[in-house]
């Protein structure tokens, strides 16, 4: 029998590529995690009482990719699985007949879909924090808000999708690194702080490029918000940006809320803004009117109008379209009318609303 005897150099390259061979991802792989992010989701999904047990044990396939904190609790360990999910969510896209949707109302609705799933925005939509899978999910197609209604069965369906992509962006190595417990407690916060499913960013560069400022009615409504709570050393919240907004002396604002043949909701808005829980001990922290959410989401639909400037009903507009806890209690107050209101924002969101002096909105 004939041997070959191997160089140093054939045989390092040999080790290499049966190495490679051994950690490259399996089919096996990918639906293990399959399995376990369909478990995740199942009962109170992130906020189940077990999420600890279950990452040491049944869920230790998720735990291997996202290395969560286990010794610092179970506070912790959700945050940071809420944190890895929310990351995976952010990047998903809905498909139909083997087409990618990039239209943004289908890929909020699928995001969000994902999100009361998984629970991993039980803050915003109280009704379902303690439901199980089943009945978020049947709360969404029947009860849930508007924009985010449809049959059981798609919303089933759009979550088994979502599961496989995620599975398949954990295996394609496409993960964050570890989560480790301050950037954990960095994602927990008020419901203004959570990720959202529509995510822009924008730099002061670009802003700089484009002109984009607050208008001359905008500017000093916020201004006197943000010096209020300043004062009073408490955080800025989205309900202020709204109050401030009802508050405006051009009245545009309080105008979308009267509806033909209905009763004005202005009024109950604002009085449901000055009576609602903040959260305690959060003290006012300095902040660039960029740096907040519904500035970002206002931001791009004035340049989506060409506005020079963003006016209010952007502003509005970009609120109605958020998930804070400002833009849930809307829904509920509002009930079947929140739709209507928002069309009539919609529809006066092009007036122009600029003149007078113009802040740029990084100071």
């Amino acid at each position: 029998m004939m041997m070959v005897v191997l160089g140093s150099r054939q045989r390092r390259l040999q080790v290499g590529r049966a190495m490679m061979v051994r950690h490259l991802p399996s089919g096996n792989e990918r639906i293990n995690l399959e399995e376990c992010l369909k478990e995740l989701s199942r009962d109170r999904g992130v906020w189940r009482d077990d999420l600890v047990s279950l990452l040491r044990g049944d869920l230790y396939q998720l735990q291997r990719y996202w290395r969560i904190e286990l010794d610092d609790g179970l506070e912790v360990a959700r945050d940071g699985v809420t944190a890895v999910l929310t990351g995976h969510i952010q990047n998903l896209y809905p498909h139909r007949w083997n087409r990618q949707l990039l239209d943004e109302e289908a890929v909020h609705r699928y995001r969000s879909t994902v999100q009361i799933a998984f629970n991993v925005n039980a803050q915003h939509y109280a009704e379902v924090g303690d439901k199980n899978l089943s009945g978020r999910q049947s709360w969404q197609a029947k009860d849930g808000p508007i924009d985010l209604r449809m049959s059981v069965r798609t919303v089933r369906r759009d979550l088994d999708q979502a599961i496989e992509q995620i599975a398949e962006r954990m295996v394609a190595g496409t993960q964050s690194p570890r989560i480790d417990a301050d950037a954990a407690l960095s994602q927990r916060s008020a419901a203004d702080a959570l990720p959202e499913p529509r995510r822009f960013a924008f730099s002061p560069e670009a802003l700089t490029a484009n002109l984009l400022v607050l208008s001359g009615e905008v500017e000093p409504a916020m201004e006197a918000a943000r010096s209020a709570c300043r004062e009073r050393n408490r955080q800025f919240y989205t309900s202020d940006t709204l109050l401030a907004l009802l508050d405006m002396p051009n009245g545009r604002v309080r105008d979308c809320f009267a509806l033909d043949g209905a009763a004005d909701w202005s009024r109950q808005v604002r009085q449901k803004l000055l009576t609602m829980s903040l959260p305690d001990g959060d003290r006012f922290a300095e902040f660039k009117w960029i740096e907040r959410k519904e500035f970002h989401r206002a931001l791009q639909y004035a340049t989506s109008d060409g506005s020079p400037v963003v006016n209010e009903f952007h502003l509005l507009l970009a609120i109605f379209d958020g998930t804070s806890e400002t833009n849930a209690n809307l829904q509920r107050l509002l009930q079947h009318d929140y739709a209507k209101v928002r069309a009539a924002v919609e529809r006066r969101r092009g007036e122009d609303g600029h003149g007078g002096n113009r802040t740029p909105m990084w100071q």
